[in-house]
């Protein structure tokens, strides 16, 4: 019959200061017929230590810990978190067939090839050859729980054997907060360079982007309108403040709805706008523009209330920067008004 001849385990135990430490005792059968062992025992409080700051910081903060022979294509699973459906095998004796499989099966679209190209042999000794690490996050789909974001890390350990450690870690709780906080800078950006009362963009803001679509246009055409609405002080004071700004908001909403999406629409004083159209194929195509904006404004209530008078100035022949558009563009605005209101008049080079 086989014996065990070796037995070894770990005890707690309490010295003469009252302090727990943990003590390896090993027995060692010499022989069984005299019924002699020998036993030896070994302080190993220090490595009991370690062991529980690498579980408790290492440990508890990733999902797998592994170690990869980069040199020889495999790997052995160090530790691995109980209950993970989304961990590699135990072991592999082809590392990039087997996490080629899990990338294809568990992370998403969007990323599976960056990430393929990321975790390769090659490339990870070419940056551990210059960095301290090599890190790829990525987005993945956890049964149960949905879209997770995790973060592979990889260490270098023995260079000439070409040994790196392997971990993942959990990054979605930064991920979603780092998301939250960029959502709420791009919306702080975006309320800053809009109107508060029509949601345009405002008088700095419209020059800003009308003067860089001139310096980056490369020569194509382009129109500047300045729109101002007819008889809008009446309008504020017969209906009130609060149907003023119901008048502003619909007329800048019309505004947008009438345009490409590539042309800019701008609020720039009480009840004046702004409009770039940005590259229009004709002269024709311009005026086509204003008669339907005019129309459309008019159409508020029922067309009994508003009106408004546009002015045209065309992009090179009647300027080349913001500020002469703009002024032929008001110029040409007030010979509408003066034309009679509730039309569209383009800035004409004979009014000098």
């Amino acid at each position: 019959e086989r014996r065990q001849t070796e037995h070894h385990f770990e005890v707690r135990i309490m010295d003469e200061t009252i302090s727990l430490s943990w003590v390896e005792v090993e027995v060692s059968v010499i022989s069984f017929q005299e019924k002699k062992m020998l036993v030896t025992a070994r302080n190993i409080a220090e490595q009991r230590l370690l062991q529980n700051i690498v579980k408790l910081y290492v440990y508890s903060n990733c999902d797998y810990f592994i170690c990869l022979d980069a040199q020889n294509n495999r790997f052995d699973m160090l530790w691995g978190q109980s209950g993970q459906q989304t961990i590699p095998a135990q072991y592999s004796e082809d590392y990039v067939a087997t996490f080629f499989a899990y990338i294809d099966t568990y992370v998403v679209p969007e990323d599976r090839q960056r990430v393929k190209e990321e975790v390769l042999p090659g490339r990870i000794l070419s940056v551990l050859a210059k960095e301290k690490e090599h890190t790829i996050s990525y987005g993945l789909m956890e049964p149960g729980r949905g879209y997770a974001r995790k973060r592979i890390q990889y260490l270098l350990y023995d260079r000439e054997a070409q040994t790196v450690l392997l971990s993942r870690t959990d990054v979605t709780d930064l991920y979603l907060d780092a998301k939250r906080q960029n959502e709420a800078l791009q919306q702080a950006m975006i309320q800053a360079q809009s109107d508060l009362l029509t949601g345009v963009y405002n008088h700095h803001t419209i020059k800003a982007l009308i003067s860089e679509e001139l310096s980056t246009g490369q020569g194509m055409g382009g129109a500047l309108l300045f729109i101002d609405l007819d008889n809008f002080k009446q309008v504020n004071d017969m209906l009130g403040h609060q149907e003023g700004d119901e008048v502003l908001r619909f007329v800048a909403q019309t505004i947008r709805r009438s345009l490409r999406a590539g042309d800019l629409v701008g609020r720039v004083g009480g009840d004046e706008f702004i409009v770039y159209l940005c590259g229009p194929d004709t002269e024709k195509a311009v005026d086509q523009c204003a008669s339907r904006l005019c129309k459309r404004i008019s159409q508020y209530r029922g067309g009994t209330l508003l009106t408004c008078s546009i002015g045209i100035a065309i992009y090179p022949k009647d300027g080349k920067d913001y500020a002469t558009l703009y002024r032929h563009a008001d110029e040409a605005m007030y010979h509408a008004k003066t034309g009679g209101k509730a039309g569209y008049t383009a800035w004409s080079s004979h009014w000098l």
